[in-house]
């Protein structure tokens, strides 16, 4: 409420999430679908190619990878890891 974000938000405070999730770095994306009742890893990996530059951005792999999941495609196979800061273990 306080920074007005209007979607879900985990604050991870003790790191606990991160470490089940053997995340490395901020973003780290995971997207999931739901298979036979159970929640599937769908997608894990960077957001876009160019997160310094979003005029340069030559592929959006999030956006790829939510598109094939709406349209019940099996996971892609290009999933390249995600881009950003190194997260500081306590």
């Amino acid at each position: 409420k306080e920074w007005n974000i209007t979607f879900p938000y985990l604050h991870d405070e003790f790191q606990v999430v991160a470490r089940a999730y053997k995340a490395q770095c901020t973003p780290d994306i995971y997207l999931f679908r739901k298979d036979s009742g159970e929640w599937k890893l769908y997608y894990h990996g960077r957001i876009n190619d160019n997160w310094q530059e979003a005029e340069k951005v030559k592929e959006k792999n999030l956006e790829q990878a939510i598109e094939a999941l709406l349209a019940g495609n099996p996971a892609p196979q290009n999933q390249p890891p995600s881009i950003g800061c190194s997260i500081k273990w306590k």
